[in-house]
């Protein structure tokens, strides 16, 4: 084959296909900016220690509001499936798909791919197509915006003189403005009636549910939003003295600014919106709540559902589990990449995290009576290192690769045995722990074997990657903030040099980020070729002419782009619609190379910001596209 056979593709916009990527990472950047001049005088130990003095029952309280606000999210979802399907999905797969999109969502950021495509997969599971499904998350996304009217609506008009910036305005006028908003949703609800129903709005058809229904969902918003906020309510200091108008308003505010961000769990741009709000800056005990905060409403409802179905992985206890639960576990089940990902992602940020704050003295002096302190400063450096690494194999994980699953276990064990040699920080060697036990579990879901580099990462995750060693590497000089930085610091090995150790694996995660870049510009993606809809080539109709199907043969019409298996023996053929490539039929060729086949061209269409799909497929084949999302 000439290379003039191998097709040059059209590269997309490049401001509309990174717009949302370039608004997050500006929406990152600000709120650390902002972040950072907010808690300049505060000391990282402060924080730490203020963390451990919070009351047991206050953290008592937030887990329980924490639980109350995911029932209302399940209800989210049960309430808008009887609304678009009556009948047609059990409550407890509409509640546990509702709670799972939702833990998911909060902390991995990107609320309508993550809980959107653990909607898809649980719904269309139920029989659900992709319309329907597309309803009801527009539903609970209504819920939600409609939630968060009222806060604001009662807020004006109850107490206009807490709420940020409207002092600036008269008081009636911010009741006029409440009232306003209270009409509109009261012509809402008006407007719909005792069938499910549309509205127009600037040239947009919305979908009404019945009046029941949007009642139903604004009680059960206004509670999710008052739970949540009573999570990190009841963690604030005593002495902090807000009103509720101003709390409430502050909090769903930073809850939709970080959500349109983009940015994982909003973290940062968050944090920033509650304290500019409540005018809290620069102290260390509401930054220990929002700490805690995060680990009670983020990370544990995501260790819980991602528990919960690592255990469904187990056939014993897939054997004892009734049959009203194991059917939406079931269907969450091909969720278990993503998970997976993000729970190794995860991990690799905790080791960057302990790499750039200061080890426990008392643990330090421990090990200088056992241990060398050139392997205690070898093991800082490798542990930060590892992090990255996690961090890099984690997209593997996404593709379903043995091969980054397999070494994701070994980073992950290598990375506790350096917590523990470089600090005695069992706390990350038990995080790393438990999630190279879930990935032991999780493995039958990685079936490729694909001989695909899982270096290799799309430039999202790349730039993903990049905030992250970003942060971690403001949060090092923050913790570091009163050393004098020079160059004679870089060579300096002491037990006591928690910054040096810092400033030595800073270096090389700066370096490691770089080559990677530069890797990634010069290897492009293969494992295939690609040929434009000009004259079909004589392979492709040699392979036809071998096919069974006969729907083969319209590959021979001349209208079909295709993309060839490396063999050059199977072939997906496929036009553009829009921002689709639109596969026809399976493909065509030797089954054995169908499967990697299919992951290939997911990945061109990722690769040219466009969407994979796949037409006139055959029933036996969907587990395949269900897995590949």
């Amino acid at each position: 084959m000439s290379n003039t056979d191998d097709m040059v593709m059209p590269e997309p916009n490049w401001l509309r296909a990174h717009a949302g990527k370039v608004l997050a990472i500006a929406m990152a950047a600000a709120a650390l900016v902002t972040l950072h001049q907010m808690i300049s005088g505060v000391d990282p130990s402060d924080i730490r220690r203020q963390a451990f003095m919070l009351s047991p029952h206050a953290i008592l309280a937030a887990i329980l509001a924490t639980a109350a606000s995911f029932v209302a999210l399940g209800l989210y979802d049960v309430i808008a499936s009887r609304s678009v399907a009556p009948g047609r999905v059990a409550w407890q797969t509409a509640a546990l798909s509702g709670m799972a999109g939702y833990a998911f969502s909060n902390l991995l950021g990107f609320h309508l791919l993550t809980g959107g495509a653990i909607r898809f997969r649980t719904y269309s599971r139920s029989g659900l197509d992709a319309g329907e499904i597309g309803q009801i998350v527009l539903l609970t996304w209504l819920a939600i915006w409609l939630a968060f009217a009222v806060v604001v609506s009662m807020a004006l008009i109850f107490d206009p003189a807490g709420i940020p910036l409207m002092d600036l305005i008269h008081p009636a006028a911010d009741r006029l403005l409440g009232v306003a908003i209270l009409l509109g949703l009261i012509f809402a609800i008006v407007r719909a009636r005792g069938h499910a129903s549309t509205i127009s709005l600037f040239g947009w058809t919305i979908p009404l549910p019945q009046r029941n229904m949007i009642l139903l969902q604004l009680l059960v918003g206004t509670f999710d939003i008052v739970a949540s906020a009573a999570t990190l309510y009841v963690l604030l200091p005593a002495d902090v003295s807000v009103g509720p108008a101003l709390f409430l308003t502050v909090y769903a505010t930073a809850l939709v600014v970080g959500a349109i961000s983009h940015v994982p769990g909003g973290i940062g741009v968050f944090e920033a919106t509650v304290i500019a709000g409540l005018g809290l800056a620069g102290r260390a005990d509401v930054l220990a709540a929002l700490v805690v905060y995060r680990l009670v409403y983020y990370v544990l409802p995501f260790i819980v559902a991602a528990l919960l179905l690592a255990a469904f992985e187990s056939r014993y206890f897939v054997s004892r589990l009734p049959t009203r639960l194991s059917a939406p576990l079931r269907s969450l089940k091909t969720m278990m990449p993503l998970i997976t990902s993000a729970i190794v992602f995860m991990s690799g940020i905790v080791l960057l995290l302990s790499g750039a704050t200061p080890g426990i003295p008392a643990r330090l002096d421990a090990l200088e009576d056992v241990l060398p302190l050139s392997l205690v400063e070898s093991s800082h450096f490798l542990g930060s290192l590892l992090g990255l690494a996690l961090l890099i194999v984690a997209y593997g994980l996404r593709r379903r690769l043995f091969h980054a699953w397999a070494i994701s276990m070994v980073l992950l064990v290598l990375g506790a045995l350096a917590s523990l040699a470089k600090g005695i920080d069992w706390e990350e060697a038990m995080v790393l722990g438990a999630t190279a036990l879930f990935l032991l579990l999780c493995r039958d879901a990685f079936y490729r074997r694909a001989p695909l580099d899982v270096s290799r990462v799309s430039w999202r995750w790349l730039g993903l990657i990049g905030l992250v060693v970003a942060a971690t590497t403001w949060l090092g000089y923050f913790s570091y903030r009163d050393v004098e930085y020079s160059n004679q610091l870089f060579w300096q090995f002491e037990w006591s040099g928690d910054a040096t150790r810092f400033l030595r694996a800073t270096i090389g995660l700066a370096i490691g980020v770089f080559f990677l870049a530069v890797y990634r510009v010069v290897h492009q993606p293969g494992g295939g070729k690609m040929r434009a809809k000009t004259e079909v080539h004589a392979d492709i109709a040699d392979i036809v002419a071998l096919s069974p199907d006969t729907q083969a043969n319209i590959a021979l019409l001349g209208d079909k782009e295709f993309l060839l298996s490396p063999s050059e023996k199977t072939f997906i053929m496929y036009g553009r619609a829009g921002n689709s490539l639109v596969s026809m039929g399976d493909p065509i060729g030797n089954p054995a190379e169908a499967n990697e086949l299919v992951w290939r061209f997911r990945e061109v269409a990722d690769k040219q910001a466009t969407r994979a799909v796949f037409y006139g497929v055959q029933p036996e084949n969907l587990p395949l596209y269900q897995d590949m999302g």
